[in-house]
């Protein structure tokens, strides 16, 4: 009984990790901004200022544990597609900022 559970931890990290992705892409999409599917939310994934218009997430882009973004309402941020953030990251936007796809 105990090996079991210590083989479904795994699968459990990975639907944790899909199910932040789908509230997080739909969060996102409700507050009028866009975001690409495949991205990847590892646990401690913070957002400061809250959802609004100023979010445009590219394909398959993926933020380690504990990143953060504070993006302030009237800022945009646009990540471009298949970009890492490694975990501990601070993103702090003010203005308008894009990162990747050039």
């Amino acid at each position: 009984m105990r090996s079991q559970f210590f083989t479904m931890l795994p699968r459990a990290a990975k639907v944790a990790m899909r199910l932040r992705r789908v509230i997080f892409a739909w969060l996102v999409r409700l507050s009028g901004g866009t975001c690409g599917k495949g991205m990847l939310l590892e646990r401690g994934f913070r957002l400061l200022q809250g959802f609004h218009p100023g979010f445009d997430f590219g394909k398959d882009v993926y933020f380690g544990k504990n990143a953060t973004i504070d993006c302030v309402p009237g800022a945009r941020l646009v990540i471009g597609s298949n970009t890492t953030f490694t975990q501990g990251i601070f993103l702090g936007v003010c203005e308008n900022v894009e990162i990747g796809d050039e």
